[in-house]
């Protein structure tokens, strides 16, 4: 049975392609059918997309923050991070001593990247996940404030821009509304269940306190 497409973009999540759409309506321009239509345009959304998600992801989210994630030497006695993570939290007494540089770790106290083979770290990390990957609230967030990075970039409205920012502002509150019902923040006793990757400063900005960026 032929699958309508209107019915389809309302029922599914938001993809890639039609982030990169919705970016280039912002400014007028017509949807394109693939991602290999790499027009200027086509080309400078994807990139603005990909610059966005990063930004967003960076800030630590609890779909995209894990705990206990073990760190292991490898053959060469080298700690080396997978490409996705781009935080890592070492706890006591680890955190004074260890840190991270380029993508090992380095032991301050030692001078060493150089870690026994037996060693295992268990630590708290922030990964960068693919679009298809983030939870549609995100998508939706990291659509719109591309759309707004983009028409600024491109065309310099200052009405439009208001009008985006406007619709970025809605997006993100309902992001963190989605994050406070997942993550369920308590002031006394952390997250909950207790991870231990709560902490107060990141908590208030992701729950609104931080300023619109």
């Amino acid at each position: 049975m032929p699958t309508n497409t209107t019915t389809a973009i309302f029922t599914t999540p938001t993809s890639e392609l039609s982030a990169v759409n919705i970016i280039l309506s912002g400014i007028g321009e017509a949807p394109v059918n693939s991602l290999s239509d790499t027009t200027s345009d086509v080309a400078v959304a994807l990139n603005i997309l990909a610059e966005v998600s990063k930004e967003v992801q960076t800030e630590g989210w609890q779909w995209n923050t894990e705990d206990d994630y073990p760190l292991t030497p490898g053959d060469d006695g080298r700690i080396k991070l997978h490409p996705s993570i781009v935080r890592v939290h070492f706890r006591e007494p680890d955190d004074r001593e260890l840190v991270i540089r380029g993508q090992y770790v380095y032991d301050r106290i030692r001078h060493t990247y150089i870690f026994p083979r037996e060693t295992a770290i268990k630590v708290t990390v922030t990964l960068l996940l693919a679009f298809e990957q983030l939870p549609e609230a995100c998508r939706r967030y990291i659509t719109l404030k591309s759309l707004r990075v983009f028409q600024e970039r491109v065309v310099g409205s200052n009405t439009l821009s208001a009008f985006h920012q406007q619709d970025e502002a809605r997006a993100r509150a309902q992001m963190q509304a989605e994050e406070r019902k997942a993550d369920r923040p308590n002031i006394i006793k952390g997250t909950l269940p207790p991870t231990g990757t709560w902490r107060p400063v990141t908590a208030l900005y992701n729950r609104g306190i931080g300023r619109l960026r």
